[in-house]
């Protein structure tokens, strides 16, 4: 609190200059970041800056503020019209709420009545589902296995007026199309078997080779599934590639079969996979070869109808070479 002796002090220790700058000419504080104008006070007590006393007698200023500093760049000016704050005092932004953020981020459509949402809204940054958080916010929760869904048929409207509940595998079933008795590779659709997990449509399917096993809807329409895994099977002659691979390292070491190197060692076929497909896949019909023989002696062969004969000629050139 200013007394009238402070203020008595500071109209006697300033003298005004040209440039209308009031310029302290009694004591200063030097505390590394420049002169600051201070009024000594009796009795070795704690000093009163000069400019928060100028702001405190003449100004509206909230002299609480940390710094109180000079717009015309004098440090040792302590004219009331000069002093402003250092940094603008911090305003604290309301806090939005979710609910709030939901209502500026959707369009009232004067017609249907929709509010078309425009933008994914979050709730402690983790997104939500548009509609369901409206049917949450103004109608209550959503029980569990219930799926909130538009009557009005728009895919952007949050409307809670349009929002109803249904049972998820009633939706489940209307959505699954009709597959019974099609076939799909060497699969025939029998009947539609339960949902799984996440609510999908799935169908009981009988494979050529007598299996019957439970298929997605999606991966038969798609082409994904076309047997219940004996295709895959045929196709390799019952050794998948790691299996091929593996049993070649086995019977033959990991090394490479011309440089006995283990450097990206890769299984290779002596006759080609195209043009030999029943033993394309048995161990007699494979060697390891490192990379750079690999590559080698395919860019000098190709890759298509390779034989034995051609790789025995390339091993007995690249050992003449060595």
């Amino acid at each position: 609190m200013v007394t009238d002796r402070d203020k008595q002090k500071f109209d006697n220790g300033y003298e005004i200059l040209p440039n209308g700058c009031w310029e302290w000419v009694k004591s200063y504080d030097m505390n590394g970041r420049g002169y600051h104008p201070i009024i000594p006070s009796p009795n070795n007590g704690s000093a009163l800056q000069a400019r928060r006393v100028a702001a405190e007698l003449y100004t509206d200023l909230d002299i609480s503020h940390k710094r109180l500093v000079s717009s015309c760049g004098n440090n040792k000016c302590v004219n009331p019209d000069h002093i402003v704050y250092k940094r603008k005092p911090k305003v604290k932004k309301p806090i939005r709420t979710p609910l709030s953020r939901f209502h500026s981020l959707y369009t009232i459509d004067a017609d249907t009545g929709c509010w078309e949402m425009g933008e994914s809204i979050s709730v402690n940054k983790y997104p939500v589902i548009s509609h369901r958080f409206s049917y949450t916010m103004f109608l209550g929760k959503i029980p569990q296995g219930m799926m909130v869904v538009r009557m009005c048929s728009n895919v952007k409207c949050v409307n809670p007026v349009h929002l109803r509940l249904s049972d998820s595998a009633n939706i489940a079933n209307k959505q699954a199309k009709d597959l019974t008795g099609k076939r799909f590779g060497r699969l025939t659709a029998i009947r539609r078997a339960e949902n799984d997990r996440h609510m999908k449509a799935r169908w009981l399917c009988r494979c050529d080779c007598g299996r019957e096993k439970e298929i997605a809807t999606k991966s038969l329409t798609t082409g994904a599934t076309l047997s219940c895994g004996c295709l895959q099977m045929e196709r390799f002659n019952g050794i998948p590639k790691a299996k091929f691979r593996k049993k070649i390292i086995k019977q033959r070491g990991p090394l490479c079969d011309i440089c006995e190197s283990d450097f990206n060692c890769n299984a290779h076929h002596l006759f080609s996979r195209n043009t030999h497909k029943s033993i394309r896949n048995l161990v007699c019909n494979g060697r390891m070869l490192c990379g750079p023989h690999h590559e080698g002696f395919h860019i000098e062969y190709g890759y298509g109808d390779n034989t034995p004969q051609q790789y025995m000629e390339y091993k007995q050139q690249e050992i003449a070479d060595v």
